[in-house]
């Protein structure tokens, strides 16, 4: 089960207890509502605790928290004995779980094994016969933060690697020295060896340079020239090896000499040094390990960490999305089951008052007027808490939503997008011509990804930009699209109403709406959109005038011609 349906299954469970005063944990349900509630915790796919906050006392888990801490009497328990903070912390971070200061917190637990594991903890109060308490979802974190060092470590060893071989080569030819049938058996290890490190040099993925200082007539160094490079620099910069072999830093980059300061300030202290940047004029975030190779001289190996950090900003904002659907079930959820709540206690005291109407010793006419008075607010509580059901469910199916599209299979392939677009404008002709709009589509170039899933990113853009069309003005909508060297890039621009600087940031997230009273509508197209980007490399931002119109750019990976792969 993918992570999202877990945490559905959570979010649920949080939003069920926090609008209920039933007690789901160690009695027997006592109603098909607090049957769900059960069937809720006990088939979440993450561990989950049930922790008394007045003494820290762990009073219920599911199958999966006993399986992963594996302590046999988990139950009874104090979360004193999992995590590793100190007690006094420990209450300090259940007081704001309570409060709803916070509810994502990060820990140490340690499991029966000895073995302390990395956890993200999401935490909410909700209210029992025997008082308040914390329900606490769990995500083990270890593998992932593990990962992420992992990958900051490897260019020190890559740099280690280089010196130990440099290290080598100078032993040996210090030996050649000693005599000459000496001299030619190093001879030969040395050339082997170089033809190692020449492998070596151009066979990695990174970016490695050779540079030297160039100095002013007052000895300041002002630029560097690059003295050689391997086959990586021109996949990843974008420039032929030989173009730049040779030239100066201000010649080949334009303008001053990248790093020129940090690269001065490992020539004079010898310390290597790992920074992680942005260059602008690439948009590529680089991990550029520096090392003085000798004098003047350094020494650059640069990763391209751009993927890393797109998967990174990803995983930021999923898990905004994961809190904002645990903010959804617990709140939005919590709305309509406190009418419906409300409501039936109405109809309840209503339909005690009609019994006692008829158990009096009164006429029949004063039976039966007694129930038509009380018979309207009857018809409303029931109109009230149908309402309420018909809001839950909109809500419940908008997750569903969500949680079938990551399931969706891929037929991943080189997509003709002007094909794919002038089939889905004729297709929607009839909206167009009913909103009086124009469309205009401009040469699109090819991408690689799901054509069934672009065709509904492009349809959710187009009927969002047909939506919101300034009456005041005829409309205008066109897709326009361009490349670079390794994306694909289009624009869906619209002269509709704009999009306020307050909302930009918030389209989209979950059940956003613009208009919430205005039109029909989930507030799901929009997230929807991006979770489909999202599964095929892709992304989508926004860039907004109120009152003059929106542009969407969607961006994807670019698919060269010979490409053609079905997976």
């Amino acid at each position: 089960m993918k992570a999202l349906e877990r945490i559905l299954f959570a979010a649920a469970l949080c939003a069920l207890l926090a609008a209920s005063t039933a007690d789901p944990i160690g009695s027997e349900p006592e109603s098909g509502f607090d049957r769900g509630i059960l069937a809720l915790f006990r088939a979440g796919a993450n561990p989950i605790l049930v922790i008394n906050p007045s003494d820290g006392s762990i009073v219920d888990a599911n199958e999966q928290a006993l399986e992963y801490y594996g302590y046999p009497d988990l139950v009874g328990m104090k979360i004193f004995q999992i995590n590793t903070l100190t007690a006094d912390e420990i209450r300090g971070e259940m007081r704001r779980a309570m409060e709803g200061s916070s509810r994502v917190f990060n820990f140490k637990h340690r499991l029966a094994d000895g073995s302390i594991r990395d956890v993200r903890v999401l935490s909410t109060p909700f209210r029992t016969k025997e008082g308040e308490m914390l329900l606490s979802l769990v995500f083990d974190e270890t593998e992932r933060l593990a990962a992420q060092e992992a990958i900051r470590q490897k260019n020190l060893w890559i740099v280690l690697t280089v010196l130990v071989a440099l290290v080598l080569q100078t032993a040996l030819m210090l030996r050649m020295v000693r005599s000459n049938a000496l001299r030619k058996k190093a001879e030969s290890a040395l050339q082997e060896k170089e033809r190692t490190f020449t492998a070596l040099f151009s066979g990695m993925s990174e970016v490695v340079a050779l540079h030297r200082f160039v100095f002013d007539d007052e000895g300041r160094r002002v630029d560097y020239r690059l003295i050689e490079c391997n086959a990586a620099y021109e996949r990843v910069i974008g420039l032929p090896a030989a173009s730049v072999t040779g030239r100066l830093a201000t010649e080949i980059y334009g303008g001053e000499a990248p790093y020129l300061a940090e690269y001065s300030e490992v020539a004079e202290t010898g310390v290597p040094k790992v920074m992680e940047v942005f260059y602008p004029p690439l948009e590529k975030h680089f991990l550029i390990s520096i090392v003085s190779s000798a004098k003047d001289r350094f020494a650059t190996i640069t990763t391209d960490i751009t993927e890393m950090k797109r998967a990174e900003s990803r995983l930021r904002a999923k898990r905004k999305e994961l809190e904002q659907i645990v903010y959804a079930a617990s709140h939005d959820l919590r709305s309509p089951l406190v009418n419906v709540e409300g409501y039936s206690r109405e109809l309840e005291y209503s339909i005690e008052s009609l019994e006692a109407a008829f158990d009096s010793n009164g006429s029949c006419e004063k039976r039966e007027a007694a129930a038509r008075s009380l018979l309207p607010d009857m018809k409303d509580s029931l109109r009230r808490i149908r309402s309420g059901a018909r809001q839950m469910d909109s809500l419940l199916a908008g997750l569903l939503k969500l949680s079938r599209l990551r399931k969706a299979a891929l037929n991943l392939r080189q997509l003709d997008m002007n094909a794919i677009v002038s089939e889905l404008v004729s297709s929607m002709r009839f909206q167009v011509e009913k909103s009086g709009a124009t469309i205009s589509v401009g040469d699109l170039p090819r991408c690689y990804g799901d054509a069934v899933q672009i065709t509904q990113v492009f349809s959710n853009l187009l009927n969002n930009a047909l939506k919101y069309l300034d009456p005041a003005r005829p409309g205008v909508v066109r897709i326009e699209g361009s490349r670079t060297p390794d994306r694909s890039v289009y624009s869906v621009v619209d002269n509709g109403i704009g999009i306020a600087p307050e909302h930009q940031e918030k389209v989209f997230e979950l059940f956003h709406r613009l208009n919430p009273s205005e039109g029909a509508g989930d507030g799901l197209g929009l997230t929807i959109v991006r979770q489909i980007l999202w599964m095929l490399g892709g992304d989508v931002s926004l860039e907004s005038k109120f009152g003059e119109g929106s542009a969407f750019k969607v961006s994807m990976p670019a698919a060269p011609p010979e490409r053609e792969v079905h997976e």
